[in-house]
Order: structure tokens, then sequence, then C-alpha cells
């Protein structure tokens, strides 16, 4: 299993659609998205920083959150608000 599809199945079990960083980057706003970036990016440091680069990492964190932003546009899913 090669590494990106290791640290992409964290993605998908740890960022699910009732979770604040994939309903701040949907509905938000520029701030709010750097905001979600910026805190799951947080968790994954913890987790994957030492083998893994920063930069790296918030890579697949935003094209993760791009996807789901498009299923979102598409109806495919519904976020569940902060609030």
């Amino acid at each position: 299993m090669s590494d990106t599809r290791i640290i992409y199945n964290f993605l998908t079990n740890e960022f699910h659609n009732d979770h604040p960083v994939v309903y701040l980057y949907v509905c938000g706003q520029e701030r709010s998205q750097t905001a979600a970036i910026n805190k799951g990016l947080a968790l994954l440091k913890d987790i994957f920083c030492p083998p893994y680069t920063i930069v790296y990492l918030k890579e697949l964190l935003v094209e993760y959150l791009d996807i789901k932003k498009e299923d979102y546009k598409k109806g495919k899913i519904r976020v569940k608000p902060i609030y």
C-alpha cells in the first residue's frame, strides 16, 4: 500500500461529513478554509510528521477537502453544521 493511500484512508476515517473541519472548508469563505486546513494539519502533523513533511501532508489534506467540496456542490454529500 502506498504512502498516499495510507494517509488518504486515515483522512476518510477521521474527517467524516459531520466533522467541523469539513464544514469549515466546504461552507466557509477563504479565512474559514485556511482555519480548516490549519486544524486538520495539526492533527495530521501529530501522527504523520516524523516520516512525512508538512508540505506533503498539507497537499493531501487540501486534495481530500477539495473532493469533499466538489461532492457537496454536486449534492452527493450533506455536511452537518457546527452550530
